[in-house]
């Protein structure tokens, strides 16, 4: 139904976010599961092939709320890819308001999705609200590619599709993640073209239907 901006304004300063000191924190905070697997694998493959060739040691990627017993953990697969020493996974889930802490404080979050290109992650509007800069990766049908370019915050986006060679998106992850953790490349999102997608609106939008519904 859409996000409310003032649920990421709410504080929480009995909570301490799990961050490694003296390091720039990236944040996926969401789920793992079956249509999502092929592209965290990717990703976590474009992070370790970035690492090999340009050593992201003062970074580190957290994974929060990624557990999912039906599927190869990913912190397995993390130390599987040696790459432990820049990545880590948190599987429980975090309570809402922690994890809007956490996005607020981390140096920039992740977005990844599925191999469905009608999967759309609904976390794209917190990351653009909270988050000082936003890497997406998921379907480029996706309306979230839509929303990304409508907000100008598409310079980290790398595109899945089917028809593309593994060799040819790792090498694009590669290339944007390193772009992506350098903190003197500028990321400003229009957050204007959002307020089509509020709780709000999307509310008023659902009830429009209803009505008509009714009426008819």
């Amino acid at each position: 139904m859409g996000f409310a901006r003032r649920d990421h304004e709410i504080p929480l300063p009995e909570y301490t976010v799990p961050f490694t000191p003296n390091k720039r924190t990236y944040v996926y905070a969401g789920a793992h599961w079956a249509m999502g697997a092929p592209l965290f694998r990717l990703f976590l493959k474009g992070l370790a092939k970035a690492h090999k060739n340009h050593v992201l040691g003062g970074c580190e990627f957290l994974f929060i709320g990624t557990g999912n017993p039906a599927l190869p953990s990913i912190q397995d697969q993390i130390e599987e890819l040696d790459i432990a020493d820049v990545a880590r996974e948190i599987p429980q889930r975090l309570s809402y308001l922690a994890v809007q802490k956490i996005l607020r404080e981390s140096n920039g979050t992740l977005v990844i999705g599925s191999t469905d290109a009608h999967y759309s992650a609904s976390k794209i509007f917190q990351c653009l609200i909270t988050s000082p800069r936003l890497m997406g990766f998921f379907h480029e049908d996706s309306v979230g590619r839509t929303v990304l370019h409508n907000c100008t915050a598409d310079s980290y986006y790398v595109p899945f599709h089917s028809n593309r060679t593994e060799e040819e998106i790792l090498a694009e992850l590669s290339d944007t993640l390193t772009a992506f953790i350098n903190p003197e490349n500028d990321w400003n999102a229009n957050q204007e073209p959002l307020e089509s997608y509020t709780a709000r609106n999307n509310a008023l939008a659902f009830l429009g239907e209803v009505e008509t519904i009714i009426q008819s």
